[in-house]
């Protein structure tokens, strides 16, 4: 009989992608789910694109009172055999307390009094969270549809051409993200010591992706300023298409490894082991963690080497 589900979880782009693998896992086992999802409208691309979703619920951030109980009140129209709050935090706790389900399922290390809207509660208490990956924490949302606890970490996604097309092969490289000290400082010069290190092909090109332009990196005709220049679409093709990722912790990092791209996360003052791609025994994930987490001691020769060996093994 079709079950109908809620997912919501709006934000982040990484964390996004975690629960989006544990539908793609839902999807291989379960055809008669039909989902539907919460997500903020910037990442509703990454939704739709994944082809995993039948519909999806737009919250735009910043909007206010009046467009956030807009949204609760387009929720209200459908009724939901079973909801899934993956988020945890006030704002999902207030849709799910009004959203119309008859199973209403959270994380056991939700914040903000979010659990006052649940039936239910899965996963790990906030001691034991600390210490997982938030891909199992969001794995244990599973066995309330019949499922295991695991998800292998791949989505299926689409094969879409990206815009800006490249006849050689290419590195990408991503060197924002949010939050203090998570950006590895040396990714300027990064370009310019991967091009004159021995071992790296004449022909492969580096792209630098994302949106700020904090920085200028050295002229060179293999390297490809693509910063402010692509769709959350195109990302996504670009990432599927690279010969390997480099990037701070931040979304790109997992969805390299959800596509199974080769990616080097770069780690100081969060965990590899808990916020790196998933899972971290798969030969294509790859993490650096640095010294007393602070990612100034993370040396470039330590970073172009990880990259110089992807390139060589292949």
């Amino acid at each position: 009989m079709t079950q109908r589900l809620l997912v919501i979880k709006p934000s982040s782009l990484g964390d996004v992608i975690h629960a989006l693998t544990a539908i793609q896992t839902l999807r291989r086992s379960r055809a008669d789910v039909i989902v539907d999802w919460v997500i903020r409208s910037d990442l509703a691309p990454i939704i739709s694109h994944s082809g995993l979703v039948d519909k999806f619920y737009e919250f735009h951030r910043g909007a206010g009172l009046r467009s956030f109980f807009q949204l609760i009140r387009e929720i209200r129209k459908t009724s939901y055999d079973i909801l899934w709050d993956m988020q945890g935090l006030a704002r999902s706790g207030i849709i799910t307390y009004f959203a119309h389900a008859k199973r209403k399922i959270g994380r056991k290390d939700s914040r903000e009094g979010a659990f006052l809207a649940y039936d239910e509660r899965v996963g790990f208490a906030p001691s034991q969270a600390e210490k997982e990956h938030a891909v199992t924490i969001l794995a244990h949302f599973l066995p309330t549809l019949g499922l295991e606890a695991r998800v292998d970490g791949d989505i299926e996604w689409p094969l879409t051409p990206s815009v800006h097309e490249s006849s050689s092969p290419y590195i990408a490289i991503f060197p924002e993200t949010r939050g203090k000290g998570k950006e590895w400082p040396y990714f300027p010069v990064l370009a310019g010591q991967l091009f004159h290190s021995e071992g790296f092909p004449s022909d492969w090109k580096l792209k630098i992706l994302g949106n700020r332009k904090d920085f200028i990196p050295e002229v060179h005709p293999q390297l490809e300023d693509l910063r402010g220049q692509t769709s959350l679409e195109q990302l996504l093709s670009i990432i599927q298409s690279a010969r390997c990722i480099v990037a701070n912790d931040s979304g790109p990092v997992h969805i390299a490894a959800s596509m199974r791209t080769p990616v080097i996360g770069l780690y100081g003052p969060t965990s590899g082991e808990r916020f790196g791609p998933y899972p971290s025994d798969h030969s294509s994930n790859f993490y650096l963690q640095a010294p007393n987490g602070d990612l100034s001691f993370l040396s470039i020769s330590d970073v172009t080497g990880e990259i110089l060996k992807r390139i060589i093994a292949k």
